[in-house]
């Protein structure tokens, strides 16, 4: 059995399978086929991948820069037939990929791995990026995983453990799109590197967290971040890790604590005179030389002791 990609005529897409047909389909064994690495790595015309269902039965452990710099890549189907069960590496996995616009990833199991620095870097036409589904218990370097995705408008981090992760530098950096970061559930206990991590997210101006950082390497942390307001406003003067608080820095509470209103007892309305409304206590001489007409305006004849109930217009004359 061998892990292979049959390759189109025009270069433009690619299958892969893991079978023992790779002669018989003309196939390709990778370059590094032993190492796991650089799969299409500088494909520039490559346009579609397909993983075809035998590739359930392979196990890579590495997946490092298999797409990196495949700036015409569009499509990758079938990935929830790659078996990332062993995958330790997925480090630059999708670098440059700067013509992919969405990729499904809820098939994929990271549970083993601990590289992913730069696995999007590059990416500058991905607008909307679910990774909901990973585990990243097990992941030290996250540095620039996203840096340079440029048309970024959402990304699902909810599932991320950030409390193996060493290395943050320019993570979000140069996500120029980006107004909203959920980080709510981000406890980072182990970097010692956050430099430029928010570098130059121009347009982001929240960034829900609710715990407060600190790092060794901090420098230009917010830099560029100018739109940025949490506890307080963005400050160009102050853009390390001491600003990453929702406290007295620029993250605010997943659920900001907004001062709610003292409710009162409920009591019915106090009931105000209505002049027009008002019933006068009207003595019979006073009804002397008055007349009287219907709602309609027609004349009544006779005293005001002959009218039966009811509403009346009243003159005096």
């Amino acid at each position: 059995m061998e892990f292979y990609y049959v390759l189109s005529e025009d270069e433009r897409t690619a299958t892969c399978y893991f079978d023992d047909r790779c002669e018989e389909r003309g196939g390709i064994l990778p370059m590094h086929s032993s190492l796991g690495y650089r799969l299409f790595w500088g494909f520039n015309r490559l346009k579609k991948v397909f993983f075809d269902a035998t590739c359930k039965d392979y196990y890579p452990t590495h997946l490092h820069a298999w797409f990196c710099g495949c700036r015409e890549l569009k499509e990758v189907i079938g990935l929830e037939n790659l078996n990332t069960a062993q995958t330790n590496d997925m480090d630059s996995m999708f670098k440059d990929c700067s013509s992919l616009v969405s990729i499904d990833f809820s098939s994929f199991d990271t549970t083993q791995v601990s590289d992913m620095k730069s696995m999007f870097s590059g990416c500058s036409a991905l607008t909307h990026l679910d990774l909901s589904s990973f585990n990243t218990a097990r992941v030290r370097y996250m540095r620039s995983m996203f840096q340079g995705c440029s048309s970024l408008k959402s990304l699902d981090l909810s599932s991320f453990s950030v409390r193996a992760v060493e290395n943050m530098n320019s993570m979000f950096a140069d996500c120029t799109a980006l107004t909203h970061l959920d980080l709510s559930y981000f406890y980072p206990k182990n970097v010692g590197n956050m430099a430029e991590m928010f570098f130059n997210c121009r347009e982001l101006t929240t960034i829900y967290c609710k715990a407060t950082w600190s790092c060794g390497k901090s420098v230009a942390m917010f830099e560029e971040c100018r739109k940025l307001r949490g506890a307080v406003p963005y400050d160009f003067t102050r853009t390390d890790v001491e600003m990453a608080n929702p406290e007295t820095g620029y993250f605010s509470s997943e659920e900001p604590n907004l001062p709610v209103p003292e409710k009162k007892p409920e009591t019915a309305p106090e009931e105000k005179e209505n002049p027009a409304n008002h019933e006068e206590q009207m003595t019979p001489n006073e009804f002397v030389n008055c007349s009287f007409f219907t709602m309609q305006g027609v004349p009544i004849e006779g005293g005001v002791a002959d009218l039966p109930a009811g509403m009346y217009l009243m003159k005096k004359d």
